[in-house]
């Protein structure tokens, strides 16, 4: 169960750029790579999402940046609304997310899913 259902209720309780930070880059291009839970809070994913993006496709991350009480800042990807995400998202025709494993028994897996408009 998440802590937080919306990313409003997030922001109104953790700290930008001390507790998370988020990464936005329009590129013009028609796909969207995304690790909305990224740096600490799945590890490896925004790594991923940055090789996949290169510099030619959009890219955003959301990311945790304190090592402890990391999956307080997980919200559901169904439920995921950062309004920077929102935006970008809207402009894409292929959105391609990559998540890893919450149960982290297998560090080296990570999952990606895309949704087509």
């Amino acid at each position: 169960m998440d802590k937080y259902a919306t990313f409003a209720d997030l922001a109104a309780h953790e700290r930008a750029g001390v507790d998370y930070r988020v990464a936005a880059l329009a590129r013009g291009a028609r796909a969207l790579i995304a690790a909305p839970h990224g740096g600490s809070i799945e590890p490896g994913t925004s790594e991923i999402a940055i090789a996949i993006a290169g510099t030619n496709l959009s890219l955003y991350l959301f990311e945790g940046l304190q090592g402890r009480r990391q999956g307080e800042l997980h919200i559901t990807s169904s439920r995921f609304d950062e309004p920077n995400f929102r935006d970008l998202a809207a402009t894409a025709d292929v959105v391609v997310a990559i998540h890893g494993r919450r149960d982290r028994l297998d560090p080296e897996t990570v999952w990606a899913g895309a949704l087509e408009d």
